[in-house]
Protein backbone atom coordinates (compact mmCIF):
# COMPACT_ATOMS: atom_id res chain seq x y z
CA UNK A 1 0.00 0.00 0.00
CA UNK A 2 3.00 2.31 0.78
CA UNK A 3 4.42 1.55 -2.01
CA UNK A 4 1.83 2.17 -4.27
CA UNK A 5 1.17 5.63 -2.44
CA UNK A 6 4.67 6.51 -3.60
CA UNK A 7 4.62 5.44 -7.18
CA UNK A 8 1.38 7.97 -7.42
CA UNK A 9 3.11 10.90 -5.31
CA UNK A 10 5.94 10.36 -7.76
CA UNK A 11 3.87 10.48 -10.88
CA UNK A 12 1.78 13.36 -9.57
CA UNK A 13 5.46 14.84 -8.97
CA UNK A 14 6.20 14.14 -12.47
CA UNK A 15 3.56 15.87 -14.28
CA UNK A 16 3.30 18.76 -11.81
CA UNK A 17 7.34 19.26 -12.55
CA UNK A 18 6.58 18.81 -16.72
CA UNK A 19 3.02 21.09 -16.57
CA UNK A 20 5.69 23.48 -15.05
CA UNK A 21 8.33 23.18 -17.41
CA UNK A 22 6.02 23.45 -20.28
CA UNK A 23 4.71 26.70 -18.79
CA UNK A 24 7.77 27.78 -18.40
CA UNK A 25 9.01 27.70 -21.67
CA UNK A 26 5.83 29.16 -23.02
CA UNK A 27 6.23 31.71 -20.96
CA UNK A 28 9.51 31.84 -22.28
CA UNK A 29 8.33 32.19 -25.97
CA UNK A 30 6.03 34.68 -25.27
CA UNK A 31 7.50 36.67 -22.84
CA UNK A 32 8.46 40.24 -24.37
CA UNK A 33 12.26 41.44 -23.92
CA UNK A 34 12.63 44.30 -21.43
CA UNK A 35 13.90 47.30 -23.28
CA UNK A 36 17.07 48.73 -22.71
CA UNK A 37 17.09 52.67 -21.97
CA UNK A 38 19.98 54.87 -22.48
CA UNK A 39 21.23 57.95 -21.60
CA UNK A 40 22.37 60.19 -25.15
CA UNK A 41 26.10 60.70 -23.12
CA UNK A 42 25.75 56.67 -22.80
CA UNK A 43 25.06 56.65 -27.05
CA UNK A 44 26.88 59.50 -28.04
CA UNK A 45 30.26 59.75 -25.89
CA UNK A 46 31.79 63.33 -25.67
CA UNK A 47 30.33 63.99 -28.94
CA UNK A 48 27.57 65.95 -26.47
CA UNK A 49 30.33 67.63 -24.91
CA UNK A 50 32.54 68.48 -27.62
CA UNK A 51 30.11 69.92 -30.26
CA UNK A 52 29.58 73.89 -30.50
CA UNK A 53 27.38 76.12 -31.64
CA UNK A 54 28.46 79.45 -32.85
CA UNK A 55 26.66 82.85 -33.39
CA UNK A 56 27.41 84.81 -35.93
CA UNK A 57 29.95 87.82 -34.77
CA UNK A 58 29.10 91.10 -36.99
CA UNK A 59 32.93 92.31 -37.41
CA UNK A 60 31.54 96.29 -37.33
CA UNK A 61 32.15 95.92 -33.11
CA UNK A 62 35.35 95.01 -33.09
CA UNK A 63 37.10 98.16 -33.34
CA UNK A 64 35.70 98.40 -29.57
CA UNK A 65 37.06 95.01 -28.66
CA UNK A 66 40.67 96.48 -29.50
CA UNK A 67 41.66 97.31 -25.56
CA UNK A 68 44.18 95.62 -23.58
CA UNK A 69 42.88 92.54 -23.61
CA UNK A 70 43.13 92.25 -26.86
CA UNK A 71 46.56 93.36 -27.39
CA UNK A 72 47.79 90.59 -24.68
CA UNK A 73 46.32 88.00 -26.59
CA UNK A 74 47.69 89.76 -29.86
CA UNK A 75 51.42 89.88 -28.65
CA UNK A 76 50.95 86.20 -26.76
CA UNK A 77 49.61 84.76 -30.63
CA UNK A 78 52.54 86.50 -32.36
CA UNK A 79 55.43 85.31 -30.20
CA UNK A 80 53.59 81.75 -30.15
CA UNK A 81 53.10 81.49 -33.81
CA UNK A 82 56.05 84.12 -34.68
CA UNK A 83 58.30 81.53 -36.54
CA UNK A 84 55.43 80.48 -38.84
CA UNK A 85 54.70 83.90 -39.50
CA UNK A 86 58.04 85.19 -41.27
CA UNK A 87 56.96 85.85 -44.64
CA UNK A 88 54.11 87.92 -43.22
CA UNK A 89 56.32 90.45 -41.23
CA UNK A 90 56.33 93.06 -43.60
CA UNK A 91 52.47 92.85 -44.36
CA UNK A 92 52.08 92.62 -40.43
CA UNK A 93 53.97 95.73 -40.04
CA UNK A 94 52.70 97.68 -42.36
CA UNK A 95 49.16 97.49 -40.80
CA UNK A 96 50.19 97.69 -37.29
CA UNK A 97 52.22 100.87 -38.11
CA UNK A 98 55.19 99.41 -36.87
CA UNK A 99 54.17 97.82 -33.61
CA UNK A 100 55.70 94.83 -35.00
CA UNK A 101 59.15 96.08 -36.71
CA UNK A 102 60.72 95.36 -40.25
CA UNK A 103 62.50 92.53 -38.55
CA UNK A 104 59.48 90.81 -37.15
CA UNK A 105 60.08 92.09 -33.02
CA UNK A 106 57.38 93.75 -31.44
CA UNK A 107 58.42 97.35 -30.51
CA UNK A 108 55.38 99.07 -30.14
CA UNK A 109 53.60 99.34 -26.31
CA UNK A 110 49.99 100.25 -27.16
CA UNK A 111 47.66 100.59 -30.43
CA UNK A 112 48.09 104.03 -31.72
CA UNK A 113 45.67 105.83 -33.73
CA UNK A 114 46.95 104.53 -36.87
CA UNK A 115 47.46 100.79 -35.70
CA UNK A 116 43.58 101.33 -34.33
CA UNK A 117 42.85 102.57 -37.48
CA UNK A 118 44.27 100.00 -40.39
CA UNK A 119 42.38 97.00 -38.49
CA UNK A 120 39.30 99.03 -38.36
CA UNK A 121 39.38 99.61 -41.94
CA UNK A 122 40.11 95.65 -41.95
CA UNK A 123 37.07 94.33 -39.80
CA UNK A 124 35.01 96.76 -41.52
CA UNK A 125 35.45 95.41 -44.94
CA UNK A 126 35.33 91.90 -44.07
CA UNK A 127 31.77 92.83 -42.32
CA UNK A 128 30.82 94.51 -45.84
CA UNK A 129 33.02 94.32 -48.42
CA UNK A 130 34.99 91.50 -48.99
CA UNK A 131 36.12 91.85 -52.78
CA UNK A 132 37.58 95.16 -51.25
CA UNK A 133 38.96 93.44 -48.41
CA UNK A 134 41.07 90.37 -50.15
CA UNK A 135 41.62 93.94 -52.44
CA UNK A 136 43.20 95.93 -49.53
CA UNK A 137 45.32 92.78 -48.85
CA UNK A 138 47.36 92.50 -52.22
CA UNK A 139 47.34 96.49 -52.53
CA UNK A 140 49.11 96.13 -48.77
CA UNK A 141 51.15 93.34 -50.58
CA UNK A 142 50.08 90.06 -48.31
CA UNK A 143 52.61 87.75 -48.31
CA UNK A 144 54.31 88.17 -51.87
CA UNK A 145 57.85 87.14 -50.69
CA UNK A 146 56.04 83.84 -49.74
CA UNK A 147 55.39 83.39 -53.90
CA UNK A 148 58.95 84.60 -54.92
CA UNK A 149 61.37 83.35 -52.17
CA UNK A 150 60.54 79.60 -53.07
CA UNK A 151 61.02 78.22 -49.39
CA UNK A 152 60.83 74.72 -49.47
CA UNK A 153 58.26 75.16 -46.09
CA UNK A 154 55.74 77.03 -48.30
CA UNK A 155 55.44 74.19 -50.48
CA UNK A 156 54.03 71.93 -47.58
CA UNK A 157 50.30 71.96 -47.00
CA UNK A 158 50.24 71.89 -43.51
CA UNK A 159 52.69 74.58 -43.13
CA UNK A 160 50.98 77.15 -44.87
CA UNK A 161 48.11 76.24 -43.10
CA UNK A 162 49.06 76.89 -39.75
CA UNK A 163 50.94 79.81 -41.32
CA UNK A 164 47.08 81.78 -41.98
CA UNK A 165 46.10 80.48 -39.23
CA UNK A 166 48.23 82.22 -36.93
CA UNK A 167 47.30 85.48 -38.85
CA UNK A 168 43.74 84.55 -38.11
CA UNK A 169 44.23 84.06 -34.61
CA UNK A 170 45.91 87.41 -34.77
CA UNK A 171 42.69 89.38 -36.20
CA UNK A 172 40.60 88.28 -34.26
CA UNK A 173 42.39 87.91 -30.86
CA UNK A 174 40.20 87.75 -27.33
CA UNK A 175 41.29 86.15 -24.26
CA UNK A 176 38.26 83.44 -24.15
CA UNK A 177 38.83 80.81 -26.93
CA UNK A 178 35.06 80.35 -27.39
CA UNK A 179 34.97 84.19 -28.57
CA UNK A 180 38.20 84.06 -30.50
CA UNK A 181 36.67 80.58 -32.29
CA UNK A 182 33.06 82.36 -33.07
CA UNK A 183 35.10 84.91 -34.76
CA UNK A 184 37.16 82.98 -36.81
CA UNK A 185 33.88 80.75 -37.69
CA UNK A 186 31.94 83.35 -38.83
CA UNK A 187 35.49 85.28 -40.50
CA UNK A 188 35.55 81.61 -42.64
CA UNK A 189 31.85 81.59 -43.25
CA UNK A 190 32.25 84.93 -45.54
CA UNK A 191 35.45 84.02 -47.35
CA UNK A 192 33.13 80.92 -48.48
CA UNK A 193 30.44 83.50 -49.38
CA UNK A 194 33.45 85.67 -50.91
CA UNK A 195 34.29 82.49 -52.54
CA UNK A 196 31.75 80.91 -54.15
CA UNK A 197 27.96 83.02 -53.90
CA UNK A 198 27.60 84.46 -57.51
CA UNK A 199 27.49 87.92 -56.54
CA UNK A 200 31.06 87.70 -55.79
CA UNK A 201 32.47 84.96 -57.38
CA UNK A 202 33.73 86.59 -60.69
CA UNK A 203 35.80 88.88 -58.59
CA UNK A 204 37.17 85.58 -56.69
CA UNK A 205 37.81 83.83 -59.87
CA UNK A 206 39.89 86.59 -61.18
CA UNK A 207 42.82 85.58 -58.46
CA UNK A 208 41.83 82.28 -59.22
CA UNK A 209 43.39 82.03 -62.99
CA UNK A 210 46.11 84.59 -61.75
CA UNK A 211 49.33 82.53 -60.70
CA UNK A 212 51.01 85.77 -58.94
CA UNK A 213 47.40 86.02 -56.53
CA UNK A 214 47.73 82.58 -55.64
CA UNK A 215 49.14 82.98 -52.03
CA UNK A 216 45.53 85.01 -51.36
CA UNK A 217 43.89 82.42 -52.17
CA UNK A 218 45.82 80.02 -50.29
CA UNK A 219 44.77 82.21 -47.53
CA UNK A 220 41.19 82.12 -47.72
CA UNK A 221 41.60 78.27 -48.33
CA UNK A 222 43.48 78.11 -45.43
CA UNK A 223 41.07 79.93 -43.31
CA UNK A 224 38.12 77.71 -44.61
CA UNK A 225 39.25 74.59 -44.20
CA UNK A 226 40.73 74.86 -41.30
CA UNK A 227 37.97 76.26 -39.10
CA UNK A 228 34.81 75.17 -41.23
CA UNK A 229 35.90 71.40 -42.14
CA UNK A 230 39.68 70.60 -39.67
CA UNK A 231 38.67 71.73 -36.70
CA UNK A 232 34.91 72.90 -37.24
CA UNK A 233 33.60 69.62 -38.57
CA UNK A 234 32.18 68.93 -35.49
CA UNK A 235 30.89 72.40 -34.86
CA UNK A 236 27.13 74.11 -35.94
CA UNK A 237 26.45 77.37 -36.83
CA UNK A 238 23.51 78.83 -34.55
CA UNK A 239 21.99 80.81 -37.56
CA UNK A 240 21.27 77.78 -39.48
CA UNK A 241 19.83 75.66 -36.53
CA UNK A 242 17.13 78.44 -35.69
CA UNK A 243 16.39 78.67 -39.44
CA UNK A 244 15.83 75.21 -39.58
CA UNK A 245 14.50 75.41 -36.54
CA UNK A 246 11.35 77.41 -37.59
CA UNK A 247 10.85 75.92 -41.13
CA UNK A 248 10.42 72.68 -38.67
CA UNK A 249 7.90 74.44 -36.84
CA UNK A 250 6.21 75.01 -40.01
CA UNK A 251 5.85 71.23 -41.29
CA UNK A 252 8.91 70.72 -42.80
CA UNK A 253 10.89 67.26 -42.43
CA UNK A 254 14.84 67.81 -41.69
CA UNK A 255 16.83 65.49 -44.51
CA UNK A 256 20.43 65.17 -43.18
CA UNK A 257 22.41 63.22 -45.83
CA UNK A 258 25.14 61.93 -44.80
CA UNK A 259 24.32 62.79 -41.19
CA UNK A 260 26.12 59.88 -39.21
CA UNK A 261 24.54 60.08 -35.77
CA UNK A 262 24.74 64.08 -35.09
CA UNK A 263 21.15 64.38 -34.08
CA UNK A 264 21.81 66.57 -30.54
CA UNK A 265 21.77 69.74 -31.35
CA UNK A 266 18.80 69.01 -33.73
CA UNK A 267 16.97 68.00 -30.79
CA UNK A 268 18.18 70.82 -28.67
CA UNK A 269 16.38 73.02 -30.87
CA UNK A 270 13.07 71.85 -31.10
CA UNK A 271 13.73 70.03 -34.33
CA UNK A 272 12.04 67.01 -34.00
CA UNK A 273 11.37 65.34 -37.65
CA UNK A 274 14.41 64.08 -39.18
CA UNK A 275 15.90 61.48 -41.60
CA UNK A 276 19.21 60.78 -41.71
CA UNK A 277 20.77 59.08 -44.76
CA UNK A 278 24.58 57.73 -44.25
CA UNK A 279 25.80 54.58 -44.70
CA UNK A 280 26.92 54.52 -40.91
CA UNK A 281 30.81 53.32 -41.19
CA UNK A 282 32.40 51.04 -38.58
CA UNK A 283 35.20 54.41 -38.42
CA UNK A 284 32.04 56.58 -36.75
CA UNK A 285 33.37 55.13 -33.24
CA UNK A 286 36.68 57.32 -33.07
CA UNK A 287 34.22 60.55 -34.25
CA UNK A 288 31.35 59.41 -31.21
CA UNK A 289 34.06 58.06 -28.61
CA UNK A 290 31.12 56.07 -27.78
CA UNK A 291 31.19 51.56 -28.20
CA UNK A 292 27.06 52.60 -28.25
CA UNK A 293 26.72 54.54 -31.66
CA UNK A 294 25.48 50.98 -33.73
CA UNK A 295 23.32 50.77 -30.88
CA UNK A 296 21.02 53.98 -31.88
CA UNK A 297 20.71 51.61 -35.48
CA UNK A 298 19.96 47.59 -33.96
CA UNK A 299 19.10 47.10 -30.83
CA UNK A 300 19.31 43.53 -29.19
CA UNK A 301 17.13 40.54 -28.92
CA UNK A 302 15.43 38.91 -31.70
CA UNK A 303 13.39 41.96 -32.03
CA UNK A 304 16.11 44.48 -32.83
CA UNK A 305 15.82 46.71 -29.63
CA UNK A 306 11.83 47.77 -30.03
CA UNK A 307 10.67 49.80 -27.45
CA UNK A 308 14.20 51.00 -26.23
CA UNK A 309 14.84 54.37 -24.93
CA UNK A 310 17.21 57.22 -25.24
CA UNK A 311 16.65 59.73 -22.79
CA UNK A 312 17.80 63.29 -23.16
CA UNK A 313 17.51 66.05 -20.59
CA UNK A 314 18.23 70.00 -22.10
CA UNK A 315 18.72 72.14 -18.93
CA UNK A 316 14.96 70.69 -17.39
CA UNK A 317 13.17 70.11 -20.94
CA UNK A 318 13.58 66.17 -21.06
CA UNK A 319 12.34 64.35 -24.01
CA UNK A 320 13.15 60.83 -25.05
CA UNK A 321 13.43 58.56 -28.01
CA UNK A 322 11.51 55.07 -28.31
CA UNK A 323 12.29 52.93 -30.99
CA UNK A 324 9.28 51.76 -33.18
CA UNK A 325 10.77 50.19 -35.89
CA UNK A 326 13.78 48.09 -37.54
CA UNK A 327 14.18 46.27 -41.11
CA UNK A 328 16.49 45.00 -43.17
CA UNK A 329 16.45 45.92 -47.20
CA UNK A 330 19.51 43.80 -48.34
CA UNK A 331 23.58 44.77 -48.45
CA UNK A 332 25.68 47.00 -49.76
CA UNK A 333 29.32 47.26 -50.58
CA UNK A 334 31.54 50.16 -48.46
CA UNK A 335 35.29 50.81 -49.23
CA UNK A 336 37.02 51.31 -46.02
CA UNK A 337 40.51 51.76 -47.41
CA UNK A 338 42.04 50.97 -51.30
CA UNK A 339 42.34 47.34 -49.77
CA UNK A 340 39.54 46.99 -47.56
CA UNK A 341 35.60 46.16 -48.35
CA UNK A 342 33.25 45.55 -46.44
CA UNK A 343 29.38 44.21 -46.07
CA UNK A 344 27.24 46.46 -44.34
CA UNK A 345 23.27 45.52 -43.91
CA UNK A 346 21.06 48.10 -46.10
CA UNK A 347 18.11 49.25 -42.64
CA UNK A 348 15.94 51.18 -42.15
CA UNK A 349 15.73 52.42 -38.24
CA UNK A 350 12.52 54.50 -36.89
CA UNK A 351 12.32 56.04 -33.36
CA UNK A 352 9.42 58.25 -32.34
CA UNK A 353 10.20 61.70 -30.15
CA UNK A 354 8.22 62.16 -26.99
CA UNK A 355 8.13 64.86 -24.50
CA UNK A 356 8.32 63.80 -20.55
CA UNK A 357 4.84 63.46 -20.75
CA UNK A 358 4.58 61.20 -23.52
CA UNK A 359 3.28 63.44 -25.82
CA UNK A 360 4.02 62.51 -29.31
CA UNK A 361 6.66 65.17 -31.03
CA UNK A 362 8.16 63.53 -34.59
CA UNK A 363 10.26 61.21 -35.64
CA UNK A 364 13.58 60.12 -36.53
CA UNK A 365 14.32 57.77 -39.03
CA UNK A 366 17.91 56.25 -39.94
CA UNK A 367 18.41 55.12 -43.30
CA UNK A 368 21.61 53.09 -43.59
CA UNK A 369 23.23 53.21 -47.14
CA UNK A 370 24.89 55.78 -49.35
CA UNK A 371 22.53 59.25 -50.94
CA UNK A 372 21.53 58.98 -54.18
CA UNK A 373 20.18 61.65 -56.40
CA UNK A 374 16.31 61.10 -55.02
CA UNK A 375 17.18 62.49 -51.66
CA UNK A 376 17.98 65.93 -52.74
CA UNK A 377 14.30 66.56 -53.71
CA UNK A 378 12.77 69.76 -51.91
CA UNK A 379 8.96 68.22 -51.52
CA UNK A 380 7.52 64.55 -50.97
CA UNK A 381 4.45 63.78 -52.32
CA UNK A 382 1.22 61.81 -50.62
CA UNK A 383 0.70 59.55 -53.23
CA UNK A 384 -2.64 58.30 -51.28
CA UNK A 385 -3.93 61.54 -50.84
CA UNK A 386 -6.55 63.35 -53.27
CA UNK A 387 -4.84 66.64 -53.61
CA UNK A 388 -0.93 65.22 -53.37
CA UNK A 389 -0.02 67.20 -50.72
CA UNK A 390 3.47 68.27 -50.63
CA UNK A 391 5.81 68.09 -47.07
CA UNK A 392 8.85 70.23 -47.34
CA UNK A 393 12.46 68.96 -47.14
CA UNK A 394 15.01 70.85 -46.04
CA UNK A 395 18.04 69.16 -47.39
CA UNK A 396 21.01 69.47 -44.64
CA UNK A 397 24.54 68.49 -44.81
CA UNK A 398 27.96 68.95 -42.95
CA UNK A 399 30.59 71.24 -45.02
CA UNK A 400 32.63 68.69 -45.55
CA UNK A 401 30.61 66.16 -46.88
CA UNK A 402 28.99 69.16 -48.99
CA UNK A 403 32.37 69.41 -50.67
CA UNK A 404 32.64 65.66 -51.60
CA UNK A 405 28.88 64.62 -52.61
CA UNK A 406 28.95 66.80 -55.82
CA UNK A 407 32.73 65.92 -56.80
CA UNK A 408 32.88 62.66 -59.32
CA UNK A 409 33.88 59.44 -58.71
CA UNK A 410 37.81 60.12 -60.21
CA UNK A 411 37.88 63.04 -58.29
CA UNK A 412 37.24 60.84 -54.87
CA UNK A 413 33.47 62.04 -54.78
CA UNK A 414 30.21 61.10 -54.81
CA UNK A 415 28.91 61.75 -58.36
CA UNK A 416 25.87 63.52 -57.56
CA UNK A 417 25.41 65.37 -60.47
CA UNK A 418 24.36 69.19 -60.50
CA UNK A 419 22.29 69.14 -63.27
CA UNK A 420 19.90 66.53 -61.95
CA UNK A 421 19.02 68.47 -58.57
CA UNK A 422 15.81 70.62 -58.14
CA UNK A 423 16.40 74.35 -59.58
CA UNK A 424 15.17 75.79 -56.44
CA UNK A 425 17.23 73.55 -54.25
CA UNK A 426 18.44 75.12 -51.17
CA UNK A 427 20.92 73.11 -49.09
CA UNK A 428 21.30 74.20 -45.39
CA UNK A 429 25.42 73.11 -44.11
CA UNK A 430 25.81 73.38 -40.70
CA UNK A 431 28.34 75.36 -40.62
CA UNK A 432 27.02 78.23 -42.80
CA UNK A 433 24.73 80.57 -41.66
CA UNK A 434 23.08 80.76 -44.92
CA UNK A 435 21.61 78.13 -46.89
CA UNK A 436 23.32 77.52 -50.61
CA UNK A 437 22.00 77.26 -54.32
CA UNK A 438 23.01 75.59 -57.63
CA UNK A 439 24.75 78.23 -58.53
CA UNK A 440 27.42 78.00 -55.29
CA UNK A 441 27.81 74.64 -56.07
CA UNK A 442 28.57 75.10 -59.57
CA UNK A 443 31.25 77.62 -58.58
CA UNK A 444 32.91 75.26 -56.18
CA UNK A 445 32.95 72.64 -59.54
CA UNK A 446 34.66 75.23 -61.37
CA UNK A 447 37.27 76.38 -58.58
CA UNK A 448 38.18 72.69 -58.18
CA UNK A 449 38.99 72.42 -61.92
CA UNK A 450 40.72 75.64 -61.97
CA UNK A 451 44.77 75.42 -62.80
CA UNK A 452 44.86 76.53 -58.95
CA UNK A 453 46.10 73.51 -56.63
CA UNK A 454 46.40 74.10 -52.89
CA UNK A 455 44.29 71.75 -50.85
CA UNK A 456 40.62 70.20 -51.18
CA UNK A 457 38.11 71.54 -49.62
CA UNK A 458 37.26 68.52 -47.65
CA UNK A 459 38.34 66.08 -44.32
CA UNK A 460 41.92 65.42 -45.95
CA UNK A 461 43.79 68.47 -47.60
CA UNK A 462 45.89 66.92 -49.34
Amino acid sequence: MKKSKKIVFATVLLLVCKFVTVAAFRFALTAKPVPTVKTVQDVLGNWVLSQRCYSDYSFDDMPDRMNEFFLQRFNKSYLKYKDKLTSLVPFLSDCTNGYISEDGQITGFEIDDDFRQNFSTIYQLIENNMPRFVSYLKDHKFDFSAENNGKDQDLDVNFVINKYRSLDRLFFSNPSKFVEKERLFSFSNRCFEYCFNSLTWPDFKKYLDNNSDHQLVKFLYSTMWYHLVGEGWKDWNNQTLIQIAEKSKQGARVVYVAGGLDIYQLLKYGIYNIDIIDPLLPSLEKYYSSKNWEWLIKGNGKNNGLEDKITFDFDGRKISLVRKKYSKNGVFVAHLSEKEKRKIEKSVTDWMVFDENNKYLGSVTFYRRFCDHADFITHSIDKKSADQKKEERLILMSFNELYYAFLPKEASGWDINIKHLPENVKIYVKQLRNPIDVDVLKNIAQAEESKFKFIRLGSDPA
